[in-house]
């Protein structure tokens, strides 16, 4: 049964930061900028909800967030023992408005297929950082068809790759992505993403390496819960996978907007295509660059 820890939020201030033009990195996200890094242990699945939240806590379990609770300057790790079917490390999709999840580590202290970082809906994440989880972020529209969904400032600097995907029927290897998006109502705003930095790159410490650079965004756009989706990226950095930013499906409104994107090519394991679009989705992209050159960076149609 999960526990319900009640903690009253604390007050602090973080370093200097501006949002979209200081680019995330591990020493400006997470736990311990914010305030210090915290000692106190909780240990098991923990509940937060209105209209109180937990702060500076290393939590060697996983969090459900209902009502508007929040959570901040935590150490999120899951159980020491194995995970044995899918979840997300912080869950919010019983939250009845966004929950906030500020300066938060987020990391299985046992990597495993079935663990995900942060998910599905009505959550605001900031400068948080995510790493050893299959997907970092998650945005799930369901039943209504509503995410409200915003992440700012946040850094994945890695995932975790198992072969084969023992979480999915044994298919070949893990599907990563740093954010995956499942569809959504048409509204560009339900889904934001601000001033992000998501490197899609295996983790070369946990799971299993792969022998080449496949299965693998640091954007992935389907979908499967709507029959679009809609979403906007503005000010962001995105580097890695296969195709960087990889969106599906038809319709909607993709907003894609001042990105910096890796070149393909310049670094090894790299993408092939930066920024891949299906023809059939709805797209206003501009001012998208590369980061090594500042080369505006075309759109491939999928």
């Amino acid at each position: 049964m999960a526990i319900r820890i009640i903690v009253r939020r604390g007050p602090g201030a973080a370093p200097v930061f501006s949002l979209g033009t200081t680019e995330p990195v591990a020493s400006n996200t997470g736990a311990g900028v914010l305030r210090a890094y915290p000692t106190i242990e909780l240990n098991g699945d923990q509940t937060v909800t209105t209209p109180n939240g937990i702060v500076d806590r290393i939590i060697n379990g996983r969090v459900t967030i209902t009502g508007d609770g929040s959570i901040e300057n935590c150490v999120i790790r899951g159980a020491a023992t194995a995970r044995t079917s899918s979840a997300e490390l912080i869950t919010t999709s019983g939250a009845t408005s966004q929950a906030a999840i500020r300066f938060c580590d987020i990391a299985p202290q046992t990597p495993s297929a079935y663990w995900a970082g942060l998910g599905k809906k009505r959550f605001y994440a900031y400068r948080c950082k995510i790493w050893n989880c299959t997907d970092s972020f998650a945005a799930f529209a369901s039943g209504d068809g509503i995410c409200n969904v915003r992440i700012e400032g946040c850094y994945s600097p890695d995932m975790t790759r198992f072969a084969p995907d023992y979480a999915n029927s044994n298919r070949a290897e893990t599907h990563n992505d740093t954010i995956q998006l499942q569809g959504n109502v048409d509204d560009a705003n339900d889904i934001v993403l601000i001033g992000n930095s998501f490197v899609a790159r295996h983790s070369q410490t946990t799971g299993d390496l792969p022998t080449s650079h496949v299965q693998l965004s640091a954007v992935m756009v389907t979908a499967a819960v709507q029959p679009a989706c809609s979403a906007t990226f503005n000010q962001n950095w995105f580097r890695g996978g296969v195709f960087t930013f990889n969106a599906g499906g038809s319709g909607g409104m993709l907003v894609i907007t001042n990105n910096r994107f890796e070149r393909p090519g310049t670094v090894s394991p790299g993408p092939t295509t930066a920024l891949s679009l299906n023809a059939a989705v709805g797209r206003s992209a501009s001012g998208n660059t590369y980061i090594d050159n500042g080369a505006a960076v075309p759109i491939t149609n999928g």
